[in-house]
C-alpha cells in the first residue's frame, strides 16, 4: 500500500520517510486484519465448544433412549409370545368342544 506513489521525493530522507509511513500503514492494516482473524477464531472456538456440548447431550440422550427401546422391544416380544400361547390354548379348547359335539351327535343317532 503506497500512499505517496504519485509524489516525487525531493531528498533521500523524504523518500525514506515516505517509505516508512507506507510500511507503517501496511503494518496497521495487517494488525487490524490479524485482530479480526483472532476475533473470528475465538468465535469459532466458542461455537465449536457449544456444539460439542450439544452433541454430548444428544449422545447421552440417545444412550438412554436406546436402553428404553431395548426394554420396550423385549416387552413387546414377550407380549406377542404370551398372546400367541393364549391363541393356541383358545384354539385347542374350541377344537375339543367341537370334537365333543361331534362325538355326542355321532353317538346320539
Amino acid at each position: 500500500m503506497r500512499v505517496h506513489t504519485t509524489q516525487h521525493c525531493n531528498t533521500s530522507k523524504q523518500c525514506a520517510k515516505r517509505m516508512e509511513e507506507d510500511q507503517e500503514q501496511a503494518i496497521d492494516g495487517l494488525h487490524g486484519a490479524v485482530g479480526r482473524l483472532k476475533h473470528t477464531g475465538v468465535e469459532i472456538h466458542s461455537e465449536l465448544r457449544l456444539h460439542d456440548d450439544l452433541i454430548g447431550d444428544i449422545d447421552r440422550e440417545m444412550g438412554t433412549l436406546e436402553a428404553k427401546l431395548k426394554h420396550a422391544t423385549r416387552n413387546v416380544e414377550r407380549l406377542l409370545k404370551d398372546s400367541e400361547d393364549k391363541g393356541k390354548l383358545c384354539c385347542i379348547i374350541v377344537l375339543v368342544v367341537v370334537l365333543v359335539v361331534i362325538i355326542v351327535l355321532f353317538f346320539s343317532f
